[in-house]
């Protein structure tokens, strides 16, 4: 087919405009972009502390309690969360047996009932402590933020919860091979920053609280900032 020359000098205008379309719609699409991409950082924001009581009843002593911390039968530990900003938490206990406990939510369907920012929440409730009984072992607590429901890991917990003992640790398996599976699938999510709160989260004993509640372990806290996704293994060596 031959185009005579009006034609061509048609066509090339509109080739022209269709390229000029483009330009602006790029340009118009790349701060959207980078707002996107800016509403994605920092999408993660939350409070965790981990504290132990050690020592006598004369003489116990509030530590922070991080990876490795070795303690013994009859210490105890206690956990607080604190969102900033809306995201799922969930810490998960592994005892040195392997048995296994979703710790928090308290239950799955906290997540549509009793689930706020700016609230603590302490595991156990309130003024109960866990206590370290005679069986020694690794104790291993996953700590995980997520910007989605991890629908998986509720769904194992609640095949877990149901399921005869002689199950049970089929089902653990899973629930570790699916965090195994989520920590590699975010294997490039970015820490923002990991700082804490206050300045004294060093070891505060019993007579250096000056009248402060010496087993608020809201005095241990640090502050989480991620994007999308966040997660931190602590192991206890129970000895």
């Amino acid at each position: 087919m031959k185009m005579n020359r009006m034609d061509s000098a048609h066509h090339a205008s509109v080739v022209g405009c269709i390229a000029l379309c483009f330009f602006c719609v790029g340009l118009l699409a790349a701060p959207l972009v980078g707002l996107a991409a800016e509403a994605k950082k920092d999408n993660i924001l939350f409070n965790v502390a981990f504290g132990a009581l050690v020592g006598t009843e004369s003489g116990m002593r509030l530590e922070p309690v991080r990876n490795s911390t070795i303690l013994k039968s009859g210490d105890k530990f206690k956990m607080m969360l604190e969102m900033e900003k809306k995201c799922y938490l969930y810490v998960i206990y592994k005892n040195s047996q392997g048995e296994m406990s979703l710790l928090f939510p308290y239950g799955i369907e906290q997540f549509e009932t009793n689930y706020q920012t700016s609230r603590k929440y302490f595991l156990p409730p309130r003024e109960a402590w866990y206590e370290l009984d005679n069986r020694t072992g690794s104790e291993t607590f996953y700590v995980i933020a997520s910007s989605q429901r991890l629908r998986d890991v509720e769904y194992l917990f609640t095949r877990y919860d149901s399921a005869e003992p002689a199950r049970k640790r089929g089902i653990a398996l899973q629930v570790l091979s699916a965090l195994d599976r989520i920590r590699t699938d975010h294997h490039d999510y970015t820490i923002v920053a990991e700082a804490p709160l206050t300045s004294d989260t060093t070891t505060r004993g019993v007579e250096r609280s000056q009248g402060a509640d010496p087993t608020d372990i809201s005095s241990l806290a640090t502050q989480v900032r991620a994007s999308d996704f966040y997660s931190k293994t602590y192991v206890i060596e129970h000895r």
